[in-house]
């Protein structure tokens, strides 16, 4: 309350005290939030989310150059190092494979991503995403149409004729339980390993050429 205070009588103009106290919101926000990474994680390699969701690896390595999705576990740390992807990774995968067979624009495929971890924790088994021609709409178990990409959280009130489903909650009850525990920590410290490793080499191999060439 002291620091609201503060800006109170500081700044006069509303305009620049409401952006004020924003600001010394978000600050004390950052200051007092604790961010924690698990340790352990259950994960699935390229090649077996590739086969999960019957997309070749070449396409998921384009959408990922694209950012339509990312190994969102553990991206990769060079060559033959491999990515961990999480089990609901596949359900975002084959949800921008449906919605992009039905004419969705690279745009809001990107929003696909955020769409999914956000049902992964609802539980609603019924709910599907589709696209009516010009939006990406949320359908819950009761049938009811949201917006979810240009208007988010805007009701509609007429089922559009639809083409392409792709019912989401079916698909994450079916890839929840799948995947390998895996220890993060140590995985982390075993990357790092090998990338030092490697610019030492590169180090090695740099200095080698110097020398030769002088």
């Amino acid at each position: 309350m002291y620091m609201v205070a503060a800006c109170a009588d500081i700044v006069s103009d509303h305009h620049t005290f409401k952006t004020n106290l924003v600001l010394v919101l978000r600050t004390e926000s950052r200051q007092n939030t604790w961010v924690t990474k698990p340790r352990h994680s259950k994960v699935l390699t390229t090649r077996e989310v590739a086969k999960l969701s019957g997309i070749p690896i070449t396409t998921i390595n384009t959408w990922v150059s694209r950012k339509l999705c990312r190994p969102s576990v553990m991206g990769s740390a060079g060559s033959r190092v491999e990515r961990y992807w999480h089990p609901r990774d596949v359900v975002v995968l084959k949800t921008i494979r449906t919605l992009r067979k039905a004419g969705c624009s690279m745009t809001l495929l990107r929003r696909v991503d955020k769409l999914v971890r956000d049902q992964w924790d609802n539980g609603q088994s019924d709910a599907s995403l589709i696209f009516d021609g010009h939006d990406i709409l949320f359908v819950d178990t009761e049938k009811r149409l949201i917006s979810a990409g240009k208007e988010p959280g805007q009701a509609l009130f007429e089922m559009p004729e639809l083409t392409m489903r792709a019912p989401i909650g079916s698909w994450i009850e079916t890839v929840r339980p799948l995947g390998n525990e895996v220890d993060l920590v140590a995985e982390r410290t075993r990357r790092g390993n090998i990338k030092r490793r490697r610019d030492e080499l590169s180090e090695i191999a740099a200095t080698q050429g110097h020398r030769v060439s002088g």
